[in-house]
């Protein structure tokens, strides 16, 4: 990855603004900001922070082939992210990111990781060992993966073939997915070994004396058995509710016959009702006329009598103050006539009335009588359709049942079902444990091939073994050329970094290098790392540490045609003592300075 710019603003109030070359130093006083560049550019690139705050500063990087424009501001605690430069688009940092590795053609992890200038002395060996792992070539088969394994079964064999691949090849991260595919499995194992355990605690436990088809048949009898006496009973229940019935319905008969004894009746005839109802009509309207007669004539008498008070009066009736001469014997002796008449004629109508009256009273009593011997007439009728009725639908019994048998079975059952309870527990448990042993027996397979895979095992111990000295070989490509170093990888709790060094003919641990001699064996390390990710830029810082022999050869490793082939950029930072401004001095470097 080719860069055309880099710009630092306000960097621990360091400024920074140039195109990187191949090579690039920065040799200035303690202070200078050297350190603080190199924490800048691995932000501006990866987004990671130093472990100190940073606070209103900005980086941006841009790449030369592709034009990718990155820049990252931070605020507080947190970071803005535009593509295209501080006026560009903003984006997450998971975009920004994304954008670099899909330039870079590394992975992110990989980018924080091998610019850092402390690896090292944070990277335990099963660190060490985990990122080697990576870069294991594909290059493994099943019969090298079980040649690792000793005491191979053929047990191993079956089981381990379900996870890896009997044919062709394969990295090293199938031995990671196979053994997590069997930690799974072996988890599932142990979970139904738990279970089964636990039921098996739960089961009756027993002498057992007979199989269940024998407790089965004789409980298959005792259940016909019980159902034949069910059926006797309901049998027995059906002719009881039967009886009852045709009793209660005797009972009924001989009730509405005894009754029919003391309640004789006789249809009424339906003419003479008909005749009366006639004859209540003819009265009622001979009634109504002598009534009619009657206040016609007391009418007339009323008018009769006043003429006749009109009659007696000494003054003419158009004025009273005329004497009446006119002779009223005459007048007076008809209207009296007529009184009489009109009085004889009430008379008769009142006797007429009277006589309608009581003979339709007569009727209505009659009437009344008729309905009397109607209703009892009719309730005779329905007594009678009742008991017709009663006797027709009279219940017919069956034969009587035989009673059943009164033995009591539920004892005998119980007994029988805790005697089925205690086979059937019995035949779980051969199940079960036969089930244990074979999971048990699963179990310690996956267990021993889960074994031989961990980090510690035999097989990773031994791919490790044999592909570490390829990383080792590759890592003193350089250390040939400086006298004194050689470096070495040890598989031992992980991979251990050893070196010899000029002051120690015998390989030493590498927290117990100097801290120049670290710095020295971690550049060269890094460059092995470096070349295996493809990674083309290189980060040195401290070179003060080095003495004057060790520098040279950094110098000399830095400089060479093939170390700078490998990649595009190199940022070398150092404080500029003698040694330094001496060695380095001539070579075609850009001067880095803050502005």
């Amino acid at each position: 990855m080719q860069l055309s710019k880099i710009k630092v603003m306000n960097w621990k109030k360091k400024n920074f603004d140039f195109v990187p070359g191949k090579l690039n130093y920065c040799f200035r006083q303690n202070g200078y900001g050297k350190t603080s560049l190199l924490d800048a550019i691995r932000y501006g690139l990866t987004g990671s922070l130093p472990g100190y705050l940073v606070d209103g500063a900005a980086v941006e990087v841009m790449e030369a082939s592709s034009g990718l424009d990155i820049y990252r501001a931070r605020t507080g605690e947190s970071t803005s992210c535009r593509l295209g430069g501080p006026e560009g688009k903003k984006v997450t940092e998971k975009a920004l990111n994304k954008a670099l590795v899909d330039v870079s053609g590394i992975s992110l992890e990989n980018l924080k990781l091998l610019s850092s200038g402390d690896v090292f002395s944070r990277m335990k060996p099963d660190d060490f060992l985990s990122l080697l792992s990576e870069f294991i070539p594909e290059q493994l088969t099943y019969e090298t993966i079980i040649s690792y394994i000793s005491g191979f079964t053929e047990e191993m064999d079956t089981m381990l073939g379900f996870y890896l691949p009997v044919d062709g090849t394969f990295g090293i991260q199938t031995i990671d997915e196979c053994a997590a595919a069997m930690t799974d499995a072996r988890r599932g194992l142990k979970a139904n070994l738990t279970q089964n355990k636990q039921f098996l605690a739960t089961l009756k436990t027993g002498e057992v004396t007979r199989t269940l088809e024998q407790i089965e048949s004789e409980l298959i009898d005792i259940q016909v058995a019980e159902r034949m006496a069910k059926e006797s009973e309901k049998k027995q229940k059906d002719y009881e509710m039967m009886e009852a019935k045709q009793k209660k319905q005797e009972a009924q008969i001989k009730e509405r016959e005894a009754w029919k004894e003391t309640h004789p009746a006789k249809k009424p005839d339906p003419a003479s009702l008909d005749g009366w109802k006639r004859e209540r009509m003819e009265k009622d309207a001979a009634r109504k006329k002598a009534v009619e007669g009657h206040a016609t004539a007391d009418a007339a008498i009323k008018n009769l009598e006043r003429t006749m008070r009109y009659l007696d009066f000494p003054t003419c009736v158009i004025s009273t103050k005329l004497a009446c001469t006119t002779d009223k014997s005459g007048a007076k002796s008809e209207v009296s006539e007529a009184l009489e008449k009109n009085r004889k004629l009430v008379k008769q109508y009142e006797d007429d009335i009277k006589a309608c009256e009581a003979r339709i009273a007569e009727i209505n009593k009659a009437i009344d009588g008729y309905h009397v011997e109607e209703k009892k007439y009719n309730m005779y009728q329905r007594v009678e359709n009742e008991l017709k009725t009663l006797k027709e639908a009279l219940v017919t019994l069956p034969e009587k049942p035989e009673a059943g048998d009164g033995t009591d079975t539920a004892e005998r059952k119980k007994k029988l079902e805790e005697e089925k309870e205690l086979v059937t527990a019995s035949i779980h448990r051969k199940k079960l444990e036969a089930m244990n042993q074979s999971l048990e027996s699963d179990i310690t397979v996956y267990t021993a091939l889960i074994d031989a895979f961990a980090d510690k095992g035999p097989v990773k111990t031994g791919i490790i073994d044999y592909y570490v000295k390829e990383f080792e070989q590759a890592c003193n490509t350089y250390s040939a050329k400086a006298e004194g170093f050689e470096i070495s990888f040890v598989p031992e709790d992980g991979v251990k970094v050893y070196a010899k060094t000029p002051a120690a003919a015998e390989p030493v641990y590498y927290t117990g290098l100097s801290s120049g001699e670290k710095l020295f064996v971690s550049f060269l390390v890094l460059d092995m790392l470096n070349q295996l990710t493809g990674m083309r830029m290189a980060f040195i810082d401290n070179l003060e540490q080095l003495d004057r022999r060790t520098l040279e050869y950094a110098h000399s490793i830095l400089t060479s045609e093939e170390f700078m082939e490998s990649y595009d950029h190199i940022f070398v930072c150092g404080v500029d003592n003698q040694d330094i401004t001496e060695v380095f001095a001539g070579d075609d470097a850009v001067q880095l300075y803050a502005k």
